[in-house]
């Protein structure tokens, strides 16, 4: 049996929790395409999944030795998206990080970050077009008032769950560092 649910994360951990539950309800994810999810049944618990932003596309040749690696850990790529990798492991195996040490963990949070930087500065631009088009507005055009306040409204609740990424990936960043300097 296959089951389809779409959803839109822009946190990777909310999404990671929210995967790891549906495993544990017996749904395995077997595919993601722009929001798109596709599970199969599967025994609950069987799967462990992780998910990584990496610095380039997923299906760049540079990561073939990284994926290799951890295949050879009993990860699978369940699915790639860009730059980002959905892997599962089986629980069987234990315990499942994608990260080993702090600096993996702030190189993966300043990888996010750099990442949704240019997003902050297009949605940003999106909303400075819509206000303009808002305010130069004949208000018998109904449909067009309509769509550009839906803009508006779409690009302002984006823009803030971008923010909040960034924000909160900078504030993982300083607290792993000052773990990190605590460590040393």
């Amino acid at each position: 049996m296959i089951k389809r649910a779409f959803k839109f994360y822009v946190d990777f951990e909310k999404e990671e929790v929210w995967l790891n539950e549906m495993a544990a309800k017996g749904w395995g994810m077997k595919s993601f395409v722009g929001g798109l999810y596709e599970f199969a049944q599967i025994e609950p618990g069987e799967w462990i999944y992780r998910l990584e932003m990496l610095s380039k596309p997923a299906r760049s040749r540079d990561n073939d030795g990284y994926f290799k690696f951890l295949e050879g850990t009993g990860v699978e790529i369940v699915s790639t998206w860009y730059r980002w990798v959905y892997y599962r492991r089986r629980a069987e195996a234990g315990a499942f990080d994608v990260y080993s040490d702090v600096d993996s963990k702030i190189k993966h949070y300043k990888t996010i970050c750099a990442f949704m930087a240019p997003v902050v500065f297009i949605l940003s631009y999106a909303l400075f077009i819509n206000a303009t088009n808002y305010a130069n507005t004949d208000y018998r055009a109904a449909v067009f008032v309509f769509i550009t306040a839906f803009n508006f409204c779409f690009a302002t609740a984006a823009l803030a769950a971008v923010v909040k990424t960034i924000v909160k990936s900078f504030y993982k960043i300083k607290k792993l560092e000052k773990e990190k300097t605590l460590r040393e």
